[in-house]
């Protein structure tokens, strides 16, 4: 029952059970169960009875034989005796590229163990990590983070929203639907069931874009979802949330963590997991908390992949009040709003900003120019909003001599970023 999952799982814990004591396991597996929260029994059991003696982690592209991002491996040694003291060994090797990069990986570790992929590390520092998962590579001071503040889940909920069972029929882009049946800013359902409107704002995670943005779906919840429930095929999961102010993220990939502040009005989707704290008044310090650059680190220690709503609720929190961040929180809002809203993608998008830009203007060329100086202003802001807050709570954390406050412009999401919007390799022309 603790490895039921996979096989593959199950074949590790039969294997231990067929194994004499002291005697030594040694297998190439999937890496998922150092990380799933569907495999914390068997690593709980695992950190109990045994001891891991070393470990090569693989990742993806291991085998020349197997391309692309999806199966990832470990290799281990697992003694048949618990040693409390022992200091397993690891090697990350998920950077390497091929084969022969791991390869070569590996026999660098064997000259010399001071590379920045080796690790020592006693098993019993994992129980420190939510869900006991295998994050060798965390240092003492992160791991010790989970232990020295509260984690998120314990003043908020994070939340799976509705699967439709037919997106086809009942989901639509805000353009496609008419105008009077649009209902937008509701803050309740008793609200929305009042205004007879049929289609609402759907939260179904989309691209990285971080503090606002990617509001373009809508549902069809007329008179409270009535269609949708009576088909039979929908979980309308955490109805009693639905249109209330949230922390939205999109549940895919690890990748990229765009968080956004989600506003009254919204419904949210199974991609679209939603954070609701249990004082809204707190709701900017959570939106500065899973923006952060911390925030990914935390969240790589404990799922390496998808990111479910077990894992946001168990990020710490190191304070629930900051009036500086609340500030931040609401400039980079605003500013994501605003170019947002300048995209015809928006439902709130009045006219082009050309035309806002063309006084005082005499040619289409100076109007472009003034626009073009108006976004990089408006980058630089952002960019300098997310460093201050990478630093407000990297120092909270303390951990300034781990982690640097840097911000790459690539992840500066704002439309009118062009090396954003177009990838990095542009030219001026």
């Amino acid at each position: 029952p603790d490895s039921k999952s996979d096989l593959f799982a199950m074949f590790m814990e039969r294997a231990l059970k067929m194994n004499i004591k002291n005697g030594i396991m040694a297998m190439v597996n999937m890496q998922s169960w150092m990380f799933l929260s569907t495999y914390e029994k068997l690593r709980i059991k695992l950190l109990s009875n045994s001891t891991l003696l070393n470990m090569a982690h693989i990742g993806t592209r291991g085998f020349d034989t197997i391309g692309g991002e999806i199966v990832a491996t470990t290799a281990f040694l697992i003694h048949n005796n618990y040693s409390k003291d022992y200091k397993g060994e690891f090697l990350r090797l998920v950077d390497g590229r091929s084969e022969e990069q791991k390869s070569e990986m590996t026999k660098t570790v064997i000259k010399n163990r001071s590379c920045s992929w080796y690790f020592r590390i006693s098993l019993d520092e994992f129980k420190q990590i939510p869900g006991n998962t295998f994050a060798y590579w965390l240092s003492k001071n992160i791991r010790s983070c989970f232990k020295n503040f509260p984690l998120v889940n314990k003043n908020a909920s994070a939340l799976c929203g509705m699967t439709t069972g037919e997106n086809a029929r009942f989901v639509r882009y805000w353009y496609e639907v008419e105008t009077n049946k649009l209902g937008l800013g509701m803050k309740s359902s008793e609200e929305a069931i009042i205004s007879k409107k049929k289609w609402f704002p759907y939260a179904k995670g989309g691209t990285f874009r971080k503090w606002y943005g990617n509001a373009e779906n809508v549902v069809n919840w007329e008179n409270d979802g009535k269609e949708i429930i009576e088909s039979g095929r929908a979980s309308p999961r955490a109805k009693q949330k639905y249109f209330k102010p949230s922390v939205s993220w999109t549940f895919i990939s690890i990748a990229n963590f765009g968080v956004r502040k989600q506003p009254y009005g919204f419904i949210f989707d199974m991609s679209g997991c939603s954070l609701f704290p249990d004082n809204l008044k707190q709701l900017d310090i959570y939106t500065a908390l899973l923006c952060a650059k911390t925030s990914f680190i935390f969240l790589k220690a404990i799922t390496p992949k998808n990111i479910q709503v077990n894992n946001i609720g168990s990020i710490p929190i190191p304070f629930k009040e900051n009036s500086i961040v609340s500030e931040l929180v609401e400039k980079s809002v605003r500013i994501s709003q605003k170019d947002w809203d300048s995209f015809e993608n928006s439902w709130d998008f009045k006219f082009n900003p050309l035309i806002k830009h063309k006084n005082n203007c005499e040619s289409l060329q100076e109007t472009y120019s003034s626009l073009r100086n108006t976004w990089k202003e408006m980058t630089d802001e952002l960019t300098n909003l997310e460093i201050e807050n990478n630093k407000i709570f990297i120092n909270a954390y303390k951990l300034e001599d781990e982690i640097k406050p840097d911000t790459p412009i690539s992840e500066i999401t704002l439309t009118c970023n062009p090396v954003y919007r177009f990838g990095e390799k542009l030219t001026e022309t």
